[in-house]
């Protein structure tokens, strides 16, 4: 809330260069911009088709990209800490394959960053954000499904490298967006809410156990799953909003 209802005004002086947080609406629209109380106009550097470039408060961009940050990591951090306990319980995996396995996920990770930073150049951050995101439920639905039917271990070790890749892959496009559209003089206290979510991975851990307690490892993920899904709808809602999740440029 002191995010939100912090009020930020911005007193623009016109004998001095324009900063590169004010940008310029679309050259479809004419030369004279009026920019409203706390209203930040962006450019995209292509738009979609059928969209309209939309005039909205930044701090309701930064507030859904947070929202959506924080409930992923509220998601994550309650597995993050029994995959291993999976895997080596349900899948008798010993504890040198298990390390293997975390040792490999971040070179995935690292791979698809590269392929996920192209293609928000062509379809938009958040929608290759939330790209990626949705592959990476599915392969975690994949993997709880491959375990009920038995199918060999090495296929479920693919599959928990594929969730674990997709899902992490697109931090830097979030922030990005996020520090595209904030002042800069706000930057940093946006930025403070990467401490939030460390603290939800602790807290949400401890959740997660209280499920595993109650009614098994396997309905923990399912509830990851499902709140990593709904992480996903505020960048969902932010679709029609391309105009400002763009990158934007400056005239």
């Amino acid at each position: 809330l002191w995010f939100v209802s912090d009020d930020y005004i911005v007193v623009e002086d016109e004998s001095s260069h324009r900063s590169d947080d004010t940008i310029i609406e679309s050259e479809s629209n004419s030369d004279d911009v009026e920019i409203g109380s706390g209203d930040v106009i962006y450019e995209p550097e292509s738009d979609c088709d059928g969209v309209e470039n939309r005039t909205t408060n930044y701090r309701t961009i930064a507030s859904l990209i947070a929202m959506a940050d924080v409930t992923a990591s509220l998601g994550s951090g309650m597995s993050i800490r029994y995959f291993p306990i999976f895997f080596m319980d349900k899948l008798n995996m010993s504890p040198v394959l298990v390390q293997i396995l975390y040792l490999i996920s971040p070179l995935g990770q690292a791979g698809l960053s590269k392929l996920a930073q192209r293609g928000a150049q062509k379809i938009g951050r958040c929608q290759m954000t939330v790209v990626c995101k949705w592959c990476g439920i599915i392969f975690m639905v994949l993997m709880i499904y491959a375990y009920q039917m038995k199918i060999p271990n090495y296929v479920i070790s693919v599959l928990y490298l594929l969730r674990t890749s997709f899902m992490n892959c697109t931090q830097a496009l979030t922030k990005s967006v996020m520090m595209d559209v904030v002042p800069k003089n706000e930057r940093a206290k946006w930025s403070a809410i990467e401490s939030v979510n460390m603290f939800s991975w602790s807290g949400s851990a401890f959740i997660g156990g209280l499920l595993v307690n109650a009614e098994g490892i396997l309905f923990n993920f399912y509830i990851t799953a499902s709140l990593q899904f709904l992480a996903t709808l505020p960048l969902v809602y932010l679709f029609r909003e391309s105009a400002v999740t763009e990158k934007p440029r400056q005239q």
